[in-house]
Order: structure tokens, then C-alpha cells, then sequence
């Protein structure tokens, strides 16, 4: 696929298009192959059709190499000058095996028994240069959406100038397939978004520039002068779903989705409805090489919780939360200001924590609330000493090719009010039975909230922690000592 350059006044944009990709809770996991282990605003994604993607895919799809190519130096000069700690350089370049495109977003890796240095070319840097210790050296070249390849040994002499032959890399063939655990109505617009260092964008999200192609240096570049508009660089692809920090594809009528063309590696899912709010809970899925898996995202529907806070006595706190809620309606002075009293609740799984939300105890309506910040600064220094080389002393936990972090998504606040009834309302929360943590000061609570499709209603009793030293009993004195 071509490599997009895009040039806006005397800056210069890089994104690198490789060829043609067609197409965490209560989630399971089928493989075919194996058992491997934001604001609130409206998707608008078209839905591909599915059969046409696999089948294309089908017919790229080549198999797996037995080994790693040979890779080897393709040139070795003296350097002209060096600097005063010996060393030398160590060149590394990549392109698609398959079509030849060279590759940005290069990171290499090199460790020996006694030295280890990272470092990424960047977007639009097409080749890694590191200044080494001289000796032998291991590699690793990784390229997002591509598999790794490693080099066994490189020997970067003093004062020399080591050029690598050009890696090839192999371009993600894994495929997630993937099912919603219930019938899909047209009107939900759901939605499955995904994260993963193995995506890579398809040939169709170049349609969206302005783009001309051209040859530099032998490798093939695709030059961006100017987006096409109106154009938002970070919406997904409506063909393949990627988007600059995750993919997301829509739903299918049947309830399917598939995300093609993978790198092998760790992946999170989860299902979003039409106003970008969780459905769910994530799934993770861990691909090997060209392996296709079948993902089935359990998709709960969607219900209100209603909380009545009850104080450490026993007494409820919603006629009063009630009565200021109706006094909001009413005209008023502010005569003084008054300390707010913020809540920190979140919602649980067994396995994890789904969602957040915050919101502040109802304050009379004769009164301003004001919140107490915080300064804070930091001690300029000299800064750190200029290393003359790349690599440093090799540490425990430096690996030649990283270990695979399983992604994760945010998790995303909910939407809540106090009622005219002085209930706390929980919106869109999944049906599946949950755990409610609501915090305020040293005061808490911890309530189950039953399995239900339709609005629960809890009572959450304050505790007080025996940590607390402001000296009052009840949650009510503390509100109270506000206003005195």
C-alpha cells in the first residue's frame, strides 16, 4: 500500500499506509484454532459486507514461514569522524515484504550480554540509526500491524558504519470473527471497538486525502498535499474500521463483525452503542500468527440504578437532598460560600470495574459552592547529562522483543443526577448484576446491585471509616458544619 506524505506549508506530515487490509468482566472466548488466553457523541460507520472481506482476505492470505529470513550486513564503511567514547553505527531499514512499500514507525531493539538499547524511527521516519558500543548484538525489528523479525547477531565495530540489508517484514494475517450474544435491533447502532499494537490501516483510508504518487530512493511514497473536505483524520476507516488510536466497525443486521489483517499479539474489545457508551464489559484476545479466532461480546442491555443514600443512623438523606432540589427553581441571593462535598462511586464486576462517576452533595440554594485548588510546581534542574551513545548497561527485564501488554480501555464516566425524589440516578448501566463503591469524605458505602433489564432501586447505608477524624457521627453533621 502507498506511504502517505503530508505536506502542510513548510511542516511535513508522514503516515504510512501498508497494502490493503479489506474487510475487561463478563466476555467469552472461542478459537477455531486454539484457546488462547470518551464523550457521549454519535458513530456514523457503514456497514461492509462481510462475506466479500473474509473472502478477499482468503485469497491474500499466504502461510506462515517455517523461519525467519537470513538477514544480512549489506555494507560496512569507516565513519569520518566519531566522538569521544568509542562506538560505531548500526543502520536499520523496512519494508513490506510483500509489496515492497517501505515502512515507517520502524523500532529496533538490540540487546548483548552486557549492553541493550530501544529506539523508534517516528512517523515518517523511514530508517533507525543508533550509535553503539562496540560487539555483537541480537535485533529485533517491529513495525505496528507487521510480525517482529530478529537477527541473531550484528557486530558493529569501533568507527564503523553498518548498514543492515533491507528488512522484510510480514504483514498481520490473524483475524478476530466476531459474534454480539443477542439479536441486534437496526436502531441500537452498535458498535465494536478495538486495541491493539497489531492494526494497520487499509488501502481505503487513503481515499479521504488529496494524495500523488512518487518514486524516492527506489521505495514508493504517496505524497499528501492536502486533506480532502471535509475530512476528521481521527474517525475510523468506513471500510476496515482504524482509526489513529483504536478500530471500530459497526455491527452487522446479523449481529457478526470482523477485524482482518492482524499482527499477532494482545487485543481489547468492547461494544459501544450509537451515543459512544459502553455496552458491556471488555473482552481480551490474544492472537498468535495468522490465526483466526472467533470472539463472542456478551451485549446486556441497558438500565438506570436508582440509590437512596441512607445516613450512618439509620435516617434517609433524600427528603432533604429533595427539598434543595426543588429550592434550585426558586430565585435566590448568594450570601456566602460554602465547601462542596464531592462523591466518588464506581461500578464493579467480579472481574473489574466498568464505570465511574462523581457528583456533589446538594448544596442550599442561598449558597455558592467553591472548590479548594491546588498549586503545585516543580524544581528546575540542570537536566540529564548528553549520552554519546544509544545503548546503556542492559538491566533486568530487558528483553530482546518486548512482552506483550494487554491493552486496555479507559474506563468511561456515566451519566448521573439527583432526582426530584433525592435519588441518585445511575444512567445506561449494563443489566448484569454489578457492585456499587460510593465514597464522600470518610464516610462509604458498598451495595450489590441485582441482574435486571429494568431500572433497579438500592439503599446504599453509610459507614463511617476508622480512619475518619472529623469528629462527627452522621454524615448529616457534616454536611451541616458547611454552612456555620
Amino acid at each position: 500500500m502507498p506511504l502517505l506524505v503530508a505536506s502542510l506549508g513548510v511542516a511535513v506530515v508522514v503516515l504510512c499506509l501498508p497494502r490493503a487490509l479489506d474487510a475487561d468482566g463478563v466476555g467469552s472466548v472461542r478459537a477455531e484454532e486454539s484457546v488462547p488466553v470518551a464523550p457521549a457523541t454519535p458513530l456514523v460507520l457503514t456497514q461492509v459486507s462481510l462475506a466479500e472481506e473474509i473472502a478477499d482476505d482468503d485469497a491474500q492470505r499466504t502461510p506462515v514461514a517455517d523461519a525467519s529470513p537470513v538477514i544480512q550486513v549489506k555494507r560496512a564503511t569507516a565513519l569520518a569522524s566519531g566522538p569521544d567514547t568509542p562506538s560505531g553505527r548500526l543502520h536499520v531499514r523496512a519494508v513490506d515484504a510483500a509489496t515492497r512499500i517501505a515502512l515507517d514507525r520502524i523500532r529496533v531493539r538490540v540487546t548483548s550480554k552486557m549492553r541493550f538499547a530501544d529506539r523508534e524511527s517516528g512517523r515518517g521516519g523511514f530508517e533507525v540509526g543508533l550509535t553503539l558500543t562496540p560487539g555483537a548484538y541480537a535485533l529485533a525489528v517491529l513495525v505496528p500491524g507487521y510480525e517482529p523479525m530478529e537477527v541473531p547477531e550484528v557486530r558493529v565495530a569501533e568507527g564503523e558504519r553498518v548498514e543492515l540489508a533491507t528488512v522484510e517484514m510480514r504483514a498481520g494475517s490473524a483475524r478476530i470473527l466476531g459474534s454480539v450474544g443477542r439479536s441486534v435491533q437496526p436502531e441500537e447502532e452498535l458498535h465494536v471497538e478495538m486495541l491493539g499494537d497489531g492494526r494497520r490501516p487499509c488501502a481505503s483510508c487513503a481515499a479521504r486525502f488529496d494524495a500523488t504518487v512518487s518514486k524516492v530512493d527506489g521505495y514508493t511514497i504517496v505524497a499528501l498535499d492536502s486533506p480532502l473536505a471535509p475530512v476528521d483524520r481521527d474517525a475510523p476507516c468506513a471500510q476496515c474500521g482504524y482509526g489513529p488510536q483504536s478500530s471500530c466497525l459497526r455491527v452487522g443486521p446479523a449481529g457478526t463483525f470482523a477485524f482482518l489483517h492482524l499482527a499477532s499479539g494482545p487485543y481489547a474489545l468492547r461494544l459501544l452503542d450509537g451515543l459512544n457508551r459502553n455496552v458491556g464489559v471488555p473482552v481480551a484476545v490474544q492472537l498468535r500468527e495468522a490465526e483466526i479466532q472467533r470472539v463472542d461480546i456478551d451485549a446486556p442491555l441497558l438500565r438506570d440504578v436508582r440509590v437512596e443514600v441512607i445516613d450512618t443512623d439509620g435516617a434517609p438523606l433524600a427528603l432533604e437532598w429533595a427539598a434543595i432540589a426543588s429550592d434550585g427553581d426558586l430565585s435566590f441571593t448568594v450570601v456566602e460560600g460554602v465547601r462542596d462535598l464531592p462523591w466518588t462511586c464506581a461500578f464493579l464486576t467480579p472481574e473489574r470495574r466498568i464505570a465511574t462517576k462523581g457528583f456533589s452533595t446538594p448544596t442550599k440554594a442561598a449558597y455558592a459552592t467553591s472548590r479548594v485548588g491546588a498549586f503545585g510546581g516543580r524544581k528546575l534542574g540542570s537536566g540529564a547529562r548528553r549520552r554519546t551513545v544509544d545503548d546503556r548497561a542492559i538491566r533486568e527485564g530487558d528483553l530482546l522483543l518486548p512482552f506483550p501488554r494487554m491493552p486496555e480501555f479507559e474506563i468511561r464516566p456515566i451519566q448521573s443526577r439527583i432526582d426530584a425524589d433525592g435519588l441518585v440516578v445511575f444512567e445506561a448501566l449494563p443489566d448484569c448484576e454489578l457492585t456499587l463503591e460510593m465514597r464522600c469524605s470518610g464516610f462509604g458505602a458498598s451495595v450489590m446491585v441485582p441482574a435486571s433489564a429494568e431500572v433497579a432501586h438500592v439503599r446504599a447505608r453509610l459507614g463511617l471509616a476508622a480512619t475518619d477524624d472529623s469528629g462527627v457521627a452522621t454524615f448529616r453533621a457534616l454536611d451541616a458544619a458547611r454552612y456555620r
